[in-house]
């Protein structure tokens, strides 16, 4: 991620794919685990896999109902996916944002990770990404 926001993609690739053998490694030891799930999915968008991101995200939100950080994460992942028609820029996003929504709508406090985690830039300047942490300010 530096290397990417450094305008370094060229030396951000070697990373990326040792980044998702680690997180296939790692997700083969506990693949029932929420946190390990959400990780894989942010490398594999991180490598280009955008479709693959896309489609196990789909599969694996449902079961992140109660688990705020993975879901973030995944809303994140989803609000960084890059489709090439609008279309589906414009489901991602929803996609991300519900997750947002659904993760956050309780009792959730972070408001630091909302306004600072780099994952979520994409989403920031959204009228939903800024009503869900304005809700998420009042508490």
């Amino acid at each position: 991620m530096v290397y990417a926001r450094l305008d370094k993609k060229m030396e951000a690739e070697p990373h990326r794919k040792d980044a998702l053998k680690l997180r296939v490694e790692l997700l083969q030891v506990e693949p029932s685990n929420l946190t390990r799930q959400a990780a894989y999915l942010l490398a594999l968008a991180h490598a280009g896999k955008h479709a693959e991101a896309a489609g196990s995200a789909a599969k694996v939100r449902p079961r992140m109902t109660q688990s705020t950080e993975p879901a973030i994460a995944t809303g994140a992942l989803l609000g960084r996916l890059p489709p090439q028609d609008s279309a589906k820029k414009a489901a991602y996003l929803a996609q991300a944002l519900d997750a947002l929504e659904s993760a956050t709508k309780e009792d959730y406090k972070n408001l630091v990770m909302l306004q600072t985690d780099p994952a979520l830039e994409p989403l920031r300047a959204n009228p939903r990404f800024v009503e869900i942490v304005k809700t998420v300010q009042s508490r």
